[in-house]
């Protein structure tokens, strides 16, 4: 199932018209008929954070293997990154926290073209910073 058709779905099962959605997420009703017909691949974040309050349900409800590049890439190759930090949990875990964050998008907006360990430096740097300030333990 893509994410048009997830999106498709949650609006049938409230029994809205695509204008009725549009209005609830202050788009027109042209964008959610390309949402639901796939002609717009990357979503984004703030629209995905938008339909989870709307429709009530987990934003992976909207990631699936089609629709894995609808989130923001400020991270760059988020599987990449991922991959390489899987044997880290600490980092993996400030790295999840960091990019569900909508607030810190613009503030790590220049490491999507760094590399997973290049990554890794930003988020030691993070960790630190949060350790100094007794955030972590």
């Amino acid at each position: 199932m893509t994410t048009g058709d997830v999106i498709r779905k949650l609006r049938k099962e409230k029994g809205w018209t695509q204008q009725e959605l549009g209005d609830r997420l202050g788009v027109q009703k042209s964008a959610i008929a390309k949402y639901e017909s796939g002609r717009v691949k990357n979503l984004k974040r703030t629209t995905i954070k938008k339909m989870t309050e709307i429709f009530n349900v987990d934003p992976m409800v909207f990631i699936d293997s089609d629709a894995i590049t609808t989130i923001d890439p400020q991270w760059g190759d988020d599987a990449a990154n991922r991959d390489y930090l899987a044997d880290k949990p600490d980092l993996l875990a400030i790295y999840n926290d960091l990019v569900k964050s909508d607030e810190l998008t613009i503030l790590f907006d220049k490491t999507k073209d760094l590399e997973p360990k290049d990554i890794e430096s930003v988020l030691v740097f993070v960790q630190m910073l949060r350790k100094q300030r007794g955030m972590d333990d």
